[in-house]
This record gives C-alpha cells, sequence and structure tokens, in this order.
C-alpha cells in the first residue's frame, strides 16, 4: 500500500511539473509576446517565406518590438516581394526611431530615387554626410545623382573626394571621365579612360567612352580603332 501512495505521489508530482510547463510556457508567450513572434518572423525570413515574415513583423511590431532590426528585416522582405511603397514607409519608419541606422538610410534613398524623388535621396545622403563621412559607394550614388540633375560641380566634386580616399577606384575614375567628357574636358576625360585601360584592356565600357571622347574632338581614326578593339569578343568586358 505505501508504494502504491508513493507512485501515486510520483504521478501527481510529475503532473503538476508538467503542468506548471505549460503554464510557464504560456504565460511567457502571453507577457512576451512581442518576441515571440519576433523568432517566428526571423524563422520564416531564414527559410525566404517572405509574405509570412511580412505578417510576423507587422504583428511584432505592433505588439512592441520596435527594434532596427525587425524594421530593417521588414522593409527587405517587403523589397524581396517587390512590395517598394511599403519598403519605403518601413525604411521612413526605422530611420524616424532609429536616424543613424547607415543601412536603412541607404536603402531608403535606393527607393526615393526609383520613385523618381532624386532630390529627397540627395538631402538624405546629406543629411548622413553631415554627421560622419559617407562610405564610398554611398558617395558615387550620391555623385551619380548630382550628375543625373547636370550638377556638374557637385558631382566632379565628390568624384574627386572619392578618387582621394580611394586612388584606385575604377568606378570613380570612370563617373569623373564621364562627367568631363559631358563638359567638353576631352583631354582630361581621356586621361582617365587610358588610365582604366592600362590596368585592364579589356574593360569594353571604358574603351567605348574613350572612343566616344576621341570622336567628340575630332580624331576620328583613332575613335574608330578604339571602337574595332570594343567590340573584339577577346577584349573582355
Amino acid at each position: 500500500m505505501g508504494r502504491g501512495l508513493r507512485n501515486s505521489q510520483n504521478l501527481s508530482f510529475v503532473g503538476m511539473l508538467a503542468l506548471t510547463a505549460l503554464v510557464t510556457v504560456f504565460a511567457y508567450q502571453e507577457i512576451h509576446r512581442e518576441w515571440v513572434l519576433f523568432r517566428k518572423a526571423e524563422t520564416a525570413f531564414s527559410k525566404k517565406g517572405f509574405s509570412e515574415a511580412v505578417s510576423l513583423y507587422e504583428e511584432a511590431i505592433a505588439a512592441g518590438a520596435r527594434t532596427p532590426t525587425a524594421y530593417r528585416r521588414l522593409g527587405e522582405s517587403c523589397l524581396a516581394l517587390g512590395r517598394f511603397r511599403e519598403a519605403l514607409e518601413t525604411y521612413e519608419q526605422l530611420l524616424r526611431l532609429y536616424p543613424e541606422d547607415l543601412s536603412a538610410m541607404k536603402n531608403l534613398a535606393a527607393l526615393y530615387d526609383q520613385f523618381d524623388r532624386p532630390e529627397d535621396a540627395i538631402a538624405l545622403y546629406l543629411r548622413y554626410e553631415s554627421r560622419s563621412s559617407l562610405d564610398v559607394p554611398s558617395l558615387l550614388r550620391l555623385a551619380n545623382l548630382y550628375q543625373r540633375k547636370q550638377d556638374w560641380e557637385s558631382a566632379g566634386s565628390l568624384y574627386r573626394k572619392i578618387l582621394d580616399r580611394d586612388p584606385g577606384s575604377v568606378a570613380g575614375r570612370m563617373g569623373l571621365a564621364e562627367l568631363l567628357s559631358w563638359t567638353r574636358r576631352y583631354e582630361e576625360a581621356e586621361a582617365l579612360y587610358r588610365d582604366v585601360l592600362k590596368e585592364d584592356p579589356g574593360h569594353r565600357r571604358a574603351r567605348i567612352q574613350l572612343a566616344r571622347v576621341l570622336s567628340w574632338s575630332g580624331r576620328f581614326e583613332e575613335s574608330i580603332e578604339e571602337y574595332r578593339t570594343a567590340l573584339n569578343p577577346s577584349s573582355g568586358k
């Protein structure tokens, strides 16, 4: 009889432990609902279930998980689904809460440009440039925005800043050379294109743009030769 009583007590104790565990899990899920949702969203995101991730991140944020990661992942999920307007609004909200988030700034600037809002993109880059130095890819995008506006002076200043920081930047030299060619400074543009081609003779875009500059400056035979070289499949890029 004593053994039966002990077994009954043990079963009761195990049952209480199981019930306590269930109550604890349920209570945690209710008390920390935002983080439970956030972890589920992260799992969906890692498996590329972006549609599910969007819903879960939105629920998590609404429940209180207003972290940079939650907003950033929500924006990335919207981008992956082609929901660009929602992504733009998400990054705007993120930057209102966390104005120093450089990754969000880059994505939002790209979206502003995509939605034909170059002035907003430029203002965003300049806001960050005034606080801390932008990285070279961001400076290149900002220079390109100025160049498309035909603000040659601002674009040229940025390209030179890029080359001061990274003299070997092919994108910086190509951008500055193109700007110089549009402003009829052909000799300077030619020198930059030839500098790129000296390092990489197969750089087709540099050779085609060099041919164009030579044509614009009246050196037609040299231009034709460069075009022929560029069109040679063995020339590379």
